[in-house]
């Protein structure tokens, strides 16, 4: 029998050093931390991934299955 657990939070860690802000592609390590409410955590491993700095200085993420460029809506 498999069990759910509720999440409350979800917090998605990116690291990557040397990032241009010309849109290149670099690798960096995506760690995802999940919450339940009674704050218990469960972290994923770490996840190698390309991350980009767009024109307007936003940080994206690719998706590694569909190519899409995700917007994580902050400015490094």
């Amino acid at each position: 029998m498999a069990a759910t657990i509720p999440f409350s939070t979800c917090a998605l860690a990116i690291q990557a050093n040397d990032v241009p802000e010309d849109g290149s592609l670099v690798d960096g390590t995506l760690n995802l931390r999940l919450t339940t409410p009674v704050g218990a955590n469960a972290n994923s491993n770490p996840l190698t991934e390309n991350v980009f700095i767009d024109n307007d200085g936003e940080l994206f993420v690719v998706n590694p299955v569909t190519a899409a460029q995700v917007g994580m809506g902050v400015e490094p």
